[in-house]
């Protein structure tokens, strides 16, 4: 799905339950590996090591409605 370019995000301010903070920009350092035939991209899942955070599998897209849901399961390591 994409958005018009005129879209603007809205603000969230005075909501209940939310509240807008500023944070400091994070650098990511992140590797995405897969087999060399690309099985995993084939199958739309993906394998990502994020540095400080650890192991990430994503599994392919699942339709649920209107909702395209992608499962994750995290496990820490380096």
């Amino acid at each position: 799905m994409t958005v018009a370019p005129a879209f603007a995000m809205p603000e969230l301010d005075g909501l209940d339950g939310l509240a807008a903070i500023d944070r400091e920009p994070e650098l990511l350092s992140t590797v995405y590996f897969d087999t060399e035939d690309l099985h995993l991209a084939r199958w739309g899942a993906s394998l990502r090591h994020r540095l400080g955070q650890g192991w990430t599998v994503k599994l392919p897209p699942q339709s649920e409605g209107y909702l395209l849901v992608r499962p994750e399961i995290t496990f820490p390591g380096s």
